[in-house]
């Protein structure tokens, strides 16, 4: 079970899997609740909301089959919920509340254990903090980010990130020439001190020269924008296929799990089912029987 516990997930695949297992095993309800409350001592928040749901799918799943592991978690889940209320975790204090509003509903647990359920909850619900605003406001920009466009193939987003490591925003070269030209406008005399129509003209040219190197350098900065926008669109569309592929990996992998934890117990129980069938092995009729006529001699006789 230590084992099994350390796989479980939030996912209802993985929880239904496990509660039918224990529900299989209700013979040693004792050990499984024991070990299950020292694997919850020990969890962090969201692990321990996932182990209470686990507790209440196993005792509504087993009040059919027996009532061994609903009297076992009796004796344990007061001290269980009373450890959970203690981490002060908001998103934990609204399950168990949601766990208590189902077991009074449905009398999971008797009526003075579930009044010490609710005393609880008066006791330590409002110790329990909200997420800081601006956590949700920055969770809330992230999920704002949907995708433009199609995910792109593995072969142009590679080519996309190449491109963008030699970009004109990092021609050092460019940027020195540029200030240095402007630099020696600054330092240079002012037109109305400029006499002579020779000495405009070089500076004319220098200058025209100046803002065409700007001019192009702009445009190409301006390619670069655009190619970082689209670089970007890309990455997001990437990212939100991948995680859409991943979640559907851990659902068929958790599906998988389930299944497999059934056939483990049919398993067990078959073997324990053939283990007990009578023995009807033919006897042996070597001990000194002559053998059985052959059909040719049965039909000379």
């Amino acid at each position: 079970l230590d084992h099994k516990l350390r796989d479980l997930t939030n996912s209802q695949h993985s929880i239904e899997g496990l509660s039918l297992w224990v529900v299989k095993h209700r013979k040693h309800a004792k050990t499984a609740v024991e070990i299950w409350l020292k694997e919850l001592c020990k969890a962090t928040p969201s692990r321990k909301l996932t182990l209470l749901f686990l507790s209440n799918d196993i005792v509504q799943n087993s009040r059919k089959k027996g009532i061994e592991l609903n009297r076992e978690f009796s004796k344990v889940m007061f001290k269980a919920l009373q450890i959970s209320y203690k981490d002060e975790d908001f998103q934990l204090t609204q399950g168990i509340q949601r766990l208590v509003a189902i077991w009074e509903e449905r009398s999971t647990f008797p009526s003075d254990l579930l009044h010490r359920f609710r005393s609880l909850d008066t006791q330590y619900a409002k110790l329990a903090k909200e997420p800081p605003p601006a956590l949700q406001t920055a969770v809330g920009e992230l999920e704002a980010l949907k995708p433009t466009r199609e995910p792109p193939e593995y072969s142009e987003l590679i080519s996309a990130l190449h491109s963008s490591e030699h970009q004109p925003s990092g021609d050092l070269t460019t940027q020195q020439r540029i200030s240095d030209s402007v630099s020696e406008f600054q330092n240079s005399p002012g037109l109305a001190e400029v006499g002579q129509k020779g000495q405009i003209l070089p500076l004319l040219d220098k200058l025209e020269h100046t803002a065409s190197i700007i001019k192009t350098y702009n445009e190409q900065l301006k390619r670069e924008l655009e190619e970082k926008q689209q670089l970007q669109e890309m990455l997001i569309a990437f990212l939100s296929s991948q995680k859409l592929l991943s979640e559907r990996a851990s659902d068929r992998l958790q599906e998988q799990q389930a299944r497999l934890d059934h056939v483990s117990i049919v398993h067990e129980e078959l073997v324990s089912h053939i283990a007990n069938l009578p023995d009807l092995s033919l006897p042996s009729y070597k001990s000194g029987l002559d053998p059985l006529p052959s059909v040719g001699d049965l039909f000379q006789n």
